[in-house]
């Protein structure tokens, strides 16, 4: 019996079969390497992405079976391979990728939180790839924006490395004045502190612009719904590098140094940049990455001698255990600055121009001291794979600035001002596919979304200086602590006829305790419908999308009781968030590999926009009472065009956009003389551009030695923004100071200018002189413009010329 048994034993281990393992390279049709490349078999959850070298490897693959091998790559046609596995006989599978234009097999996950092809998606997704992003790197959202986005605008920063806040999509929403409260920024899948929280959010203060693998930009309510607050009018969503589970360490060195016009102080000024990171792993189931970036940058204005220091670290390990992925990445930033005069170059003016009332503070406005940050962050990102079509996520993250502001003045008291914001997210869903018959398929996602953010504010002023500062050391101390929970459940279902026809019907429902009490649950539907046809050898993509946002309203607290010295908010129960629905048509057109076109209309209206309601003030009482009531609209409409072609050696990309972005009904403002018809309906909106533009021209430079096999490239990218209307803020200032001027009221017409169109225009050049250093040089805002079209005291950066060398060891 005994010996039976071991004879059964032994032939059930023998008839198990082995797992083999695939491995391979994939490169382009010029015979170079592609970095990230995806390589997966079809039905399975097998894959791997391939490392420095091109090369992949796939372990653990059942034997004595057919699969289909498929490799993808941004900007290349996926190929897919027939193989067959046998027990003890490693397999080598080589790709080569033609390069195509047609992405509409391109991942994309900004719609649904979940993986879905591009084909599937009913509205426009601009994909910024990690080969755009080599050859002109981004270091703050406004260049995210500018140029690379249809229908994206953002003025020119005005100092080195600042984050610029003011950038629109589609002209923008807010009604209450917030530049952009209404675009939602993600990063690995973690919501980042937004406008609701802190001025100037971006991506340059906590994260190395090299560390970035791709970013994918969603425009509009149509899209965007199942986000929830502060997602209206978009989406951008930033992916960083993960490390490569090939053996073998890679390490990257880059020195920088930049100079910057500072035409106020009639000279340069310089900086310096220094990176470093390190990547590697092994060939199975681990890798990791880490990383610091260190800057640091004169003013270029009159300051008190300190200059603009930052140092950023990054880390990340990704793993796979099991059917399960895990992801793990922190991010760490210390930034310190001194103080500036931005009153300094209004001297000029102030001569000029006959201010004789001008205060006299202008000619000593600068204070000792400075402002420092730390701003850390993590994201823990969990999926595992139940089957090839389904998984689930789970994503957990944490976005944090600590902000310590200290100003000394020569005659006047010191002030200080301390801030600490933390924002918590929490995402889970978990996505499911099934072909339900020969003809149909079912893509469904539904999750759970959380938030959970707080910021705490202490400020007053001192009579003495020290290094830590309590309650007890304030004359006129202000506490601030508010704190808000966001809560959502969504789903989305996708209908899949023949792999052609796409429906795509979504909710999100939404309770936020920005709401008011009595206003309840918030919902944001989506409907869109995308069909996919062929005529000849040209493919199009025709596409339909309606949807509805909310946004939460942009002051915390505007809905509750509230009280100051001065005034009374007696609150509003029934205070609604903004919202934003409307409806966009379109098609993608791609003719064979090496042309595309993209267009665009799109019809979105601004509802319940929030403004302070003095009315209600009981004249009898000291303190002045007011409420915040919904009111307002706002009426974007548009036109977007984009085209990409490849002409031999030449990538050619392009994008236009018209913006008419004008108020609507408004019941309080327009019956209010003192806005002096500034808010009539059909009246264009100031800041906004009726037309924006980008030419992107960029030379792949091929290598001319065996030392030197990958080349480079030059880059030239000109980005046009239109004729726009806003205010005339010399005459502003005539009528303020100079005695010879009647003063204007804020909202005068008579101060209502249109600012001419203009081009900002940047230059880039990258060699690799061997195939591990590399020469670089980019010249940003080359036609030296200078905008001061929102702000007289921030006019935008002269020329700015960045030059350095990489090195991969």
């Amino acid at each position: 019996m005994r010996i039976n048994l071991l004879l059964y034993l032994m032939a059930v281990s023998i008839s198990v079969s082995q797992p083999v393992t695939i491995s391979g390279t994939v490169i382009n049709d010029k015979g170079k390497p592609l970095v990230g490349a995806n390589v997966f078999l079809e039905g399975t959850v097998l894959g791997a992405a391939t490392d420095l070298s091109g090369y992949y490897i796939i372990e653990r693959v059942p034997s004595d079976r057919f699969y289909k091998i498929s490799a993808r790559y941004i900007g290349h046609r996926m190929t897919t391979k027939d193989i067959a596995t046998e027990e003890g006989k490693p397999i080598t599978v080589d790709f080569e990728l033609v390069m195509s234009l047609v992405d509409l097999d391109e991942v994309v996950v900004a719609a649904s939180f979940s993986e879905r092809k591009k084909r599937a998606q009913a509205s426009p997704v601009t994909i910024i790839s990690q080969d755009d992003l080599r050859r002109l790197p981004v270091r703050s959202i406004d260049e995210v924006l500018t140029g690379k986005v249809p229908g994206g605008y953002a003025n020119l920063p005005s100092r080195p490395g600042q984050n610029n806040s003011a950038f629109t999509l589609r002209g923008g929403t807010s009604g209450s004045g917030r530049p952009l409260g209404d675009v939602k920024i993600y990063i690995d899948g973690v919501e980042l502190l937004g406008f609701d929280m802190q001025s100037y959010p971006g991506i340059a203060d906590f994260i190395d612009p090299d560390d970035i693998e791709k970013i994918e930009v969603l425009r509009g309510p149509m899209g965007s719904t199942l986000h929830g607050s502060n997602a209206q009018s978009g989406i951008i969503h930033i992916f960083t590098k993960k490390g490569s589970r090939s053996r073998k360490t890679v390490m990257k060195l880059k020195f920088a140094r930049k100079i910057t016009q500072a035409p106020i102080l009639d000279d340069d000024a310089v900086g310096q940049e220094t990176t470093f990171s390190m990547s590697g792993g092994n060939s199975s189931s681990a890798s990791y990455n880490i990383g610091f970036n260190n800057s640091i940058d004169q003013e270029v204005m009159p300051g008190n001698g300190r200059d603009i220091e930052r140092l950023k670290v990054h880390g990340s390990v990704n793993a796979k255990i099991g059917t399960a992925v895990i992801d793990v990445k922190t991010y760490h930033s210390w930034g310190q600055q001194g103080f500036i005069s931005n009153l300094y170059h209004l001297l000029e003016y102030k001569e000029d121009r006959s201010w004789t009332n001008a205060p006299e503070h202008w000619d000593d406005s600068l204070a000792s001291g400075g402002t420092s940050y730390y701003k850390p962050g993590f994201s823990l990102n969990i999926t595992q794979s139940f089957t090839q079509d389904w998984y689930q996520s789970l994503v957990i993250g944490n976005d944090s600035k600590k902000f310590l502001y200290k100003k000394y003045y020569a005659n006047s008291g010191q002030g200080y001002l301390t801030e600490n914001w933390n924002r918590y997210t929490l995402n889970y869903f978990w996505h499911y596919k099934k072909k339900i018959s020969n003809s149909f398929n079912i893509d469904l996602t539904t999750g759970t979304q959380r938030t959970m953010s707080n910021h705490v504010r202490l400020s007053g002023s001192m009579d003495e200086r020290k290094d830590q500062y309590y309650y007890e050391d304030f004359d006129d101390v202000s506490i601030v602590d508010q704190s808000n929970q966001n809560s959502g459940y969504y789903g989305e279902l996708v209908i899949d006829y023949k792999d052609r026809i796409y429906l795509t019907i979504g909710e999100r429902v939404e309770q936020n305790e920005y709401f008011g009490k009595d206003y309840g649950t918030h919902y944001s539907p989506r409907l869109g419908l995308s069909y996919l046809s062929e005529i000849g050898g040209m493919i199009i993509k025709s596409r339909a999308a309606w949807g509805s946002g909310g946004i939460n309203p942009p002051k915390a607290m505007q809905a509750l009781p509230s009280e100051s010295n001065y005034s009374i908010n007696i609150g509003n129960p029934d205070l609604r968030p903004e919202r934003q629905s409307g409806y966009e048509l379109g098609g993608d057109f791609y003719f064979g590999d090496n042309f595309f076109v993209e267009v665009t209309y799109f019809d979105q209206l601004f509802l319940d926009g929030i403004a302070n309601d003095p009315s209600i003030d009981d004249l009898q009482t000291i303190k002045q009472e007011y409420w915040y009531i919904n009111l307002g609209q706002i009426i974007n409409k548009g036109w977007e065009l984009a085209a990409k072609t490849r002409v031999g050696p030449l990538d050619i990309s392009a994008n236009y956009s018209i913006l008419d972005s004008r108020w609507g009904e408004d019941s309080l403002r327009q019956n209010d003389p003192v806005y002096e018809g500034f808010f009539d309906k059909g009246t264009r909106r100031n800041d906004v551009p009726s037309s924006t533009g980008n030419l992107s021209l960029v030379y792949n430079v091929p290598g001319f030695s065996p030392k030197s096999t990958k080349g480079g490239s030059v880059a030239l990218d000109i980005s046009y923004i239109g004729k726009k209307k806003g205010r005339d803020w010399l005459l502003y200032y005539d009528g303020q100071y100079n005695p010879d001027v009647s003063p204007f009221s804020y909202y005068s017409k008579d101060l209502l200018m249109h600012y001419k169109p203009f081009n900002s225009v940047r230059l880039r050049f990258n060699y690799w002189v061997t195939n591990k250093a590399s020469v670089f040089l980019d010249i940003r805002n080359l036609t030296e413009h200078t905008d001061i079209s929102r702000s007289i005291i921030e006019p935008a950066l002269g020329k700015q010329v960045m030059m350095g060398i990489d090195f991969t060891i």
